[in-house]
């Protein structure tokens, strides 16, 4: 992991120095990935690529992530897409299911880095301005730059332990991306911040190292870890995981029709923050209104970052259509059995869960919590 995170800075320290040799020119960034020189070193050798699996986990998609928000960060850098969007390396958003018959198509399958992409597309469609960060927590190191290239920065670079960047409007900083660079729990406060966490991704590699013991380097993940929603509001102080990234918002967001010592108002409150549950056109809740089937589908796939991600084949049904409100979530929860259909293949999104489902908001752990619904 520090050879990745050494890699991000010194990619970053480059295009500084680049764009003061190149004064008033624009950069455009067309390709790029990490450790590929390791994995081309034997373009022939099947069983050797068959043990590099770094790449297809939560750690390796979370460093990917740190380097966008390095492009951002240079001022530098223009990004217009992913490059890569299918590809059974390890580079790609999904990639094609394996199949020894390299001309068979089977489906295809969401690998990582399909939710940092998710979500830094959702911060940079919310969000107008970057900001600068500078932590206190956590220490630094000076680690070796080994990258086996000759385009180097410098011998040694110095790496904090945690990175930051910050998005949100001419106001301020609304959303932090926070990066814990070690094996320990990292607690992370920003002066003068209360701090919510809504997103959370990563972790130690080595498990999911040793559970995709793939055959053959092409080969999808056996196991995708998913991103999770981490429980609790507004505090002084967070808790980032090992090697992880979590999206912390600097706001509270709330309800219109919130009423004076409701019961439910933290939970609601927390539940909209972090996209979980949101609010009618007017911002109203609207508490004590039936849930439908579609808003069921929708708190519920939010809440597990379910999504309809190209691992499953869709489900249909006769009442539901493309573009749909609550289409893709009802996708989703179908695929991955949260909620079924009827017999005559509808849906019926406007109907109630049955007793059965709704129990789903009560057991289905929340990362540590439960979802808090009446």
């Amino acid at each position: 992991m520090d050879f990745l995170y050494i890699n991000n800075e010194n990619r970053y320290q480059l295009i500084l120095d680049q764009a003061e040799q190149f004064p008033g020119k624009e950069f455009w960034i067309t390709e790029y990935g990490g450790i590929s020189d390791l994995i081309f070193g034997g373009e022939t050798n099947e069983a050797e690529k068959g043990r590099i699996h770094l790449g297809k986990t939560p750690a390796y998609a979370m460093h990917y992530m740190e380097r966008f928000f390095n492009f951002i960060k240079t001022g530098k850098i223009t990004v217009s897409d992913y490059h890569c969007l299918v590809d059974n390396q390890f580079f790609g958003v999904v990639q094609d299911r394996y199949n020894v018959n390299k001309y068979a198509k089977s489906g295809m399958v969401a690998l990582p880095p399909y939710y940092t992409m998710r979500e830094i597309g959702r911060l940079l469609d919310e969000n107008t301005h970057y900001y600068d960060m500078t932590m206190t927590e956590g220490g630094s190191r000076m680690l070796s730059n080994t990258y086996p290239t000759k385009e180097v920065y410098a011998e040694e670079i110095e790496l904090k332990d945690v990175g930051a960047w910050g998005l949100g409007d001419e106001s301020g900083v609304k959303n932090i991306v926070l990066s814990n660079r070690t094996n320990k729990e990292i607690t992370v406060s920003v002066e003068g911040k209360q701090l919510l966490p809504v997103w959370e991704y990563g972790s130690d590699p080595v498990p999911d190292f040793l559970a995709n013991d793939y055959a053959v380097w092409r080969q999808e993940p056996r196991v995708t870890t998913l991103p999770r929603v981490p429980v609790g509001g507004l505090s002084e102080s967070v808790v980032l995981k090992p090697y992880s990234i979590m999206v912390v918002s600097t706001v509270e967001e709330s309800f219109s029709d919130k009423q004076e010592d409701y019961w439910a108002n933290s939970y609601i409150d927390e539940m909209i923050s972090k996209d979980v549950a949101e609010c009618d056109e007017e911002g109203n809740y609207c508490p004590e209104e039936s849930i439908t089937r579609r808003d069921f589908a929708k708190m519920i796939t939010n809440a597990l970052k379910y999504s309809n991600d190209y691992s499953y084949e869709p489900e249909s049904f006769t009442d539901v259509q493309e573009g749909d409100d609550g289409y893709n979530e009802i996708i989703a929860a179908a695929c991955q059995w949260i909620i079924q259909g009827y017999e005559d293949g509808s849906f019926k999104p406007d109907g109630q869960p049955i007793p059965s489902e709704k129990k789903l908001l009560f057991t289905i752990p929340l990362y540590g919590g439960f979802i808090p619904l009446s």
